[in-house]
């Protein structure tokens, strides 16, 4: 696979990471502190992934915490704008999901090469993600089923 979605490190991407999980622990922690346990239960329960939303103050920390450990692949969620994606990359976040399709997250998710998964809610936006052919593969593979469901 090529794109924003490729991984250097061991030739699988983060969407195959997930995929393997089949479960994507979504975590808003109120402590840093509690980095360092979950991520030690998440990895002997067989759980690889999570993505730490960035609901509360500790998130930036708790995401450098669990970044430590190298049996996790760690994300961050609930991204609303392009300081932020600087901020989660730069803490270790190896994939970012925004709750929108916003254009801007998209932009620098691009720019500083990490995999970004859009959500939507509403038609028009599946729309706008359809414009987009290089957004990530997640993103081309739902809309290219959908136009192909519209056939």
């Amino acid at each position: 696979m090529t794109g924003p979605l490729a991984t250097a490190e061991i030739g699988n991407t983060v969407l195959d990471m997930l995929a393997a999980d089949r479960i994507l622990p979504v975590v808003a922690l109120d402590n840093a502190d509690w980095a360092t346990p979950l991520g030690a239960a998440l990895a002997a329960g067989g759980v690889h992934t999570i993505e730490v939303t960035l609901r509360t103050r500790a998130a930036l920390a708790a995401i450098r915490t669990l970044t430590d450990r190298t049996d996790l692949t760690v994300g961050a969620g609930t991204v609303t704008s392009a300081e932020q994606v600087d901020h989660v990359v730069d803490a270790g976040a190896r994939f970012v999901v925004c709750p929108g399709f916003s254009t801007g997250v998209i932009r620098r998710c691009q720019r500083r090469e990490v995999p970004v998964i859009p959500g939507w809610m509403a038609p028009a936006a599946l729309l706008a993600a359809g414009r987009w052919d290089d957004v990530t593969s997640l993103t081309t593979a739902a809309v290219t089923e959908s136009r192909e469901s519209d056939r």
